[in-house]
């Protein structure tokens, strides 16, 4: 199976598509730096789809970076008074994606449509890169024709290309060294595979986004025969 390189400059970081001259790539959130991490490329859209209180750095951005704020589950995650750390126990993730699609589908329409009307390359960003952005690059990967099996695989990199990830959120302060050792972060397709399912029975992921507002052509657009970045 095809693999897109994995990207240094940023934690969970890869290509999704390239349509024309616009590359999408997805990551964890890039204000997570580690010294081991290269300079990210300069002149990229960040979609930063995180709530305000999961930022921990409202001022950064890369070399002529802009950043275009979409809340896209807001109140996804409940923080404890005073803190950034999560208050987790238990998440049942499958479940937890099929709500999203439920309940944001005007919000990944947004996101969608944020990248359609980007100038240069994009990149779509939640706090770990791995359930909104998942999201976000599963759609992407359906409307430009990528296999199934092909958009699960990619979903399950993020277990070979998060190491580090969660250190350097706990440095942050946003989650808790307990929490990491408690909780298992691994990602399982099957849990990406239901939210799919759930997309498909609502006519698939081209209705489903025409049905929170992007528009036709956008859809067309983002449908474009897409060559790879590698």
């Amino acid at each position: 199976m095809h693999h897109e390189p994995a990207l240094t400059w940023a934690f969970n970081a890869r290509p999704i598509v390239t349509i024309g001259d616009k590359r999408i790539y997805r990551s964890a959130a890039p204000e997570f730096r580690a010294p081991e991490l290269a300079a990210p490329p300069a002149g990229i859209c960040w979609i930063d789809l995180r709530s305000a209180h999961e930022r921990i750095d409202a001022a950064w951005l890369g070399d002529g970076w802009t950043r275009v704020h979409i809340d896209l589950v807001p109140g996804a995650a409940a923080v404890k008074p005073g803190t950034r750390a999560y208050e987790i126990a238990e998440i049942d993730f499958g479940a937890m994606y099929v709500q999203m699609v439920e309940r944001a589908q005007a919000g990944f329409a947004r996101v969608i449509t944020a990248i359609a009307e980007a100038d240069g390359d994009v990149l779509v960003a939640c706090a770990g890169g791995r359930d909104r952005t998942g999201l976000v690059s599963a759609m992407l990967r359906e409307l430009a024709g990528h296999p199934r099996t092909e958009i699960l695989e990619d979903y399950r990199r993020t277990n070979d290309q998060g190491a580090g990830l969660s250190d350097a959120m706990v440095a942050a302060g946003l989650i808790s060294a307990e929490l990491v050792a408690r909780m298992p972060f691994d990602v399982r397709t099957e849990d990406l595979a239901l939210a799919l399912d759930a997309i498909d029975a609502k006519g698939g992921v081209r209705r489903y986004l025409e049905g929170g507002g992007v528009s036709p052509e956008t859809l067309d657009a983002l449908a474009m025969p897409t060559v790879s970045t590698c």
